[in-house]
């Protein structure tokens, strides 16, 4: 057992002493050495807030994305994405929900879109960053177009599904 522990203590020896250490050399008085102190804090944190049921409207309304206790380093960036709901010209289809048997499934449309810009798959809906407004979305609030309907909608509850994804970038 001693042999052993022998072993052990001389090849950590070896293996640390093979260690290049970098290091600013002086050789002569007066000669200065500048060497920068660094400490990384790598606690990176947030809380986004995104509506539990977005409702819509016959005219076009609004929702916000938010984030709380925000806690990022300057080279980060989080992005909220929509993932899935969606087609690639920003329409959200809503189905006609109860539908009775042998009967067509109606669907309703609403439009998304920030600052003015459709809004599709895969696709930023909200951005936050290290800055005095770091619980604000930079992007603004999203924007639903309002629904249209005529005398021949179907009546009923008409639902769609949005899935947001939360991604941090560096």
């Amino acid at each position: 057992m001693k042999k052993i522990m022998v072993i052990i203590v001389a090849m950590a020896m070896i293996i640390s002493s093979t260690n290049v250490v970098d290091a600013k050399t002086v050789s002569s008085a007066g000669e200065t050495a500048s060497v920068p102190v660094k400490y990384s804090v790598n606690n990176t944190g947030f809380i986004i807030e995104i509506p539990s049921v977005i409702n819509v409207g016959s005219e076009d309304s609004t929702f916000a994305i938010t984030a709380e206790n925000v806690n990022l380093r300057p080279d980060e960036e989080l992005s909220v994405v929509i993932t899935e709901g969606c087609d690639d010209e920003g329409y959200v289809n809503l189905l006609r929900q109860k539908v009775p048997e042998g009967k067509k499934v109606a669907i309703l449309k609403t439009r998304l879109s920030v600052q003015d810009n459709n809004l599709g798959e895969n696709k930023t809906v909200a951005k936050f960053v290290d800055s005095d407004k770091s619980n604000t979305n930079l992007l603004g609030e999203v924007k639903m177009s309002g629904i249209v309907t005529d005398k021949n909608t179907e009546a009923g509850d008409y639902m769609g599904t949005l899935v947001f994804e939360v991604e941090l970038k560096r």
